[in-house]
């Protein structure tokens, strides 16, 4: 499940700092996903939730500025991978 997650964020890469930032920058907010999903089963909207959470207490919503729909298609793409 974290590779899966981690792929998906660093991807997206929400602050834009890939590739000249270290391999592990989302980190710390891949683990808390990962926790988030480990818990139990979620729907889309609640992870999307959780990676708007996530990712505002780590940059600022000064920084991250997305919308609604974009958290749901990071959650989506997350879901979509599966499971280990």
């Amino acid at each position: 499940m974290r590779n899966k997650v981690k792929h998906v964020i660093d991807e997206w890469d929400p602050i834009e700092v890939l590739p000249f930032a270290p391999s592990d920058e989302y980190d710390s907010e891949i683990n808390q996903i990962v926790y988030f999903l480990n818990r139990r089963e979620v729907t889309d909207f609640e992870l999307a939730n959780k990676i708007e959470e996530v990712f505002i207490d780590a940059f600022d919503d000064s920084i991250i500025q997305f919308t609604k729909e974009e958290y749901m298609a990071i959650a989506r793409k997350i879901l979509s991978e599966g499971t280990e």
